[in-house]
């Protein structure tokens, strides 16, 4: 499961990587190819707008200046109607564009020529036709220049023309009236509808009055583009249009169809010319750049993927084989041997674990065998503790038999018989306990009856030199202590402490317990311990501190404790030289 688990993780890693890698590389060319083709329409868009605005001004220009050369004409500063009515024809004749050509006065006359169906008549105004009440002439004889007029729609030809009329003075430079032409727009609007960027968008031509002259759908021209309702998104715009001449930005139409929309104006008209391009259809070839960049990125997946999972399969083989050689030897089966045919570091991996179980079936034939050894070592330690404590037990009977017997001695020569008898019963029950098997466990009752036998005796020996006091908790006297624990520390305090000592002493057995805590205490206020030995006893060198048998005896009931207890057992001695000396025993968990 864990191999499976890395071959997965294998897997997972480079593949995640590669979805990384290609959703970077695609997000880059979405972002720089969107980029590219945004400025590059921007730029056609421009460039378009310039040039079709720059056609139609010089267009315009070039008419505008038919009307600023009839304005120099002497027919036309004489008002010779004679003349005029010679030089309009020609005029009508020398430019196709033009539709009308037309000379009035001040005081309200007019010479008008117009062409119909090739031919160009003379027109004659109806009555009551007032020319300083037509806007073609009050706008000039307003401005004082030339002025193109908004469009119109001709009633005979039903064609959208522009006046481009201008005023005109007599010889003398007094205002006499306005001269002008018309022409038709049909050149401008096939330029306008000519304009087709990268394939797409729409073209607009809005004169000052805001009336559309051209447009891709003929049902809307010559309306009010505030006013129309066929294109409400083109409407809003309009109504909200930006004070600067030319400038690009963005409208929703009512189909929900999101238009760039770039505009400049066409001077000396001042007409407005728009291009209007859907969104989607900018955007398409970036969509269409970034989905192929998708599904190369999942090819790419693919066939990484594919090789990774060969490749993670390769490697994860040898670690399958690692995994279950490591099992076997986990079992315990150190005889199994692995072998990979590989020298990379999976190969050197099977080779270190062969060396680490032959290893292992060494080191534990070693355990074994030192296992052995330390049976015999043991067995031989226990031995000795017993030669120690047997050495014990023996070297009361000489000694302390010898002062026992010679007090018996004493006292039956001064017929104190009960009182011999008393020493020779005491004596006869510290024989019989001191015979026990050193393996016997005794409750402290019985330890406390033995050592207390034993200053009875002792104090007998010394003359009442010796003095001794038990008092232990009652709940205390069956604790389980091992045979012979109270008895060496008790005859070390009285050897070394008391004996030497000409005034005697005192002896003082007692208990403490403190929650979780028993804590026996042997103390005397004999001589003392100098601070160098007492500080080897503490650390139980019993060799370095010279110490005779009784302090092999402390040593002794010290491991004993020590095995007994194990570490739920403390052992200190604290002295002051002349002072005395106490023997703690500490045990935890007893209480």
């Amino acid at each position: 499961m864990v191999t499976r688990s890395i071959q997965s993780r294998m897997i997972f890693t480079f593949v995640f990587l590669i979805v990384i890698f290609s959703s970077s590389i695609t997000f880059l060319i979405y972002h720089i190819t969107k980029n590219q083709l945004l400025r590059q329409i921007d730029k056609s868009a421009e460039l378009t707008l310039k040039s079709i605005s720059n056609y139609m001004e010089g267009y315009l220009s070039e008419k505008a200046q038919v009307s600023k050369s009839m304005t120099r004409n002497k027919a036309v500063q004489d008002y010779d109607e004679a003349a005029l009515k010679k030089l309009l024809p020609q005029i009508l004749s020398e430019n196709q564009e033009l539709s009308n050509a037309y000379v009035s006065t001040e005081d309200g006359k007019i010479v008008v020529f117009y062409k119909d169906n090739g031919k160009i008549v003379e027109w004659t105004p109806p009555a009551g036709y007032v020319p300083a009440h037509q806007g073609w002439y009050r706008l000039p004889a307003e401005a004082q220049q030339l002025v193109i007029t908004p469009a119109y729609t001709d009633e005979v030809t039903q064609r959208t023309m522009v006046s481009l009329t201008a005023p005109y003075t007599d010889r003398e430079g007094r205002f006499r009236g306005v001269v002008g032409v018309d022409i038709t727009l049909d050149t401008l609007v096939k330029q306008v509808k000519s304009i087709n960027i990268d394939g797409n968008g729409k073209a607009l031509l809005v004169d000052t009055s805001g009336t559309i002259l051209a447009f891709n759908d003929d049902s809307v021209v010559m309306e009010k583009v505030t006013e129309q309702k066929s294109y409400p998104g083109l409407k809003n715009f309009f109504e909200k249009k930006p004070a600067q001449k030319t400038g690009q930005s963005t409208y929703l139409e009512s189909d929900d169809t999101v238009y760039d929309i770039y505009f400049c104006s066409v001077p000396p008209a001042n007409w407005v010319l728009v291009v209007m391009i859907p969104h989607a259809a900018i955007m398409a070839p970036v969509y269409r750049v970034t989905t192929d960049f998708i599904m190369l990125g999942l090819c790419a997946i693919f066939i990484f993927g594919s090789v990774t999972a060969v490749v993670a399969g390769r490697i994860s083989k040898p670690i399958i084989a690692l995994s279950r050689h490591a099992q076997k030897v986990a079992r315990g089966d150190l005889t199994a041997n692995i072998t990979i045919k590989s020298t990379d570091e999976i190969g050197l991996l099977a080779h270190s674990i062969n060396d680490m179980t032959l290893n292992l079936r060494k080191l534990i034939d070693q355990i074994n065998s030192n296992a052995e050894s330390v049976k015999m070592k043991a067995q031989l330690e226990k031995s000795l503790k017993e030669a120690e404590l047997k050495a014990l037990q023996l070297q009361i009977n000489p000694h302390f038999m010898f002062n026992v017997l010679n007090s018996v001695n004493r006292l039956i020569s001064l017929e104190e018989e009960k009182k011999a008898q008393q020493v020779l019963d005491a004596f006869t029950k510290m024989l019989r306990y001191s015979m026990r098997d050193m393996e016997n466990i005794v409750p402290l009752e019985k330890e406390l009856d033995y050592v207390e036998k034993y200053l009875f005796l002792q104090n007998l020996r010394f003359g009442n030199r010796v003095k001794y006091k038990i008092q232990v908790h009652q709940e205390l006297l069956n604790l389980q202590l091992p045979f012979f624990t109270l008895q060496p520390l008790v005859e070390n305090a009285i050897i070394h402490g008391l004996e030497p000592k000409e005034s005697g002493g005192s002896i003082q057995i007692t208990t403490e317990v403190v929650a979780n805590k028993i804590a026996i205490m042997i103390q005397d206020n004999g001589l003392g311990i100098s601070p160098e030995k007492l500080k080897l006893l503490q650390n139980m060198d019993i060799g370095a501190a010279n110490i005779s048998s009784s302090g092999i005896g402390i040593s002794n009931v010290h491991s004993r404790l020590k095995l007994f207890f194990g570490d739920n057992y403390g052992f200190d001695i604290k002295s002051k030289l002349y002072e005395g000396t106490t023997v703690i025993l500490t045990f935890w968990g007893q209480a």
